[in-house]
């Protein structure tokens, strides 16, 4: 899991966010939403088979819609 992170990573809620899940930080880049997803995947997934994003306006979303998601890919 990566946190990818606007405008840079050293707000105290991300750093927090990091420690407690575990999970490496990156900076955002682009000039809009969908660059900046597009870029995020796309690094991603230079070092993986497959990638699941999933924006901040998501909180509600259920852990079992994200593991169906990913024995989807898998």
């Amino acid at each position: 899991m990566e946190l990818w992170c606007a405008p840079n990573c050293t707000h105290p809620f991300f750093s927090a966010c990091a420690r407690r899940f575990g999970v490496g930080m990156h900076p955002q880049q682009g000039t809009d939403l969908g660059e900046r997803m597009y870029l995020a995947l796309a690094a991603t997934l230079k070092q993986n088979d497959f990638a699941i994003i999933v924006g901040c306006d998501c909180p509600a979303l259920r852990a079992r819609y994200l593991e169906q998601a990913w024995r989807a890919l898998a």
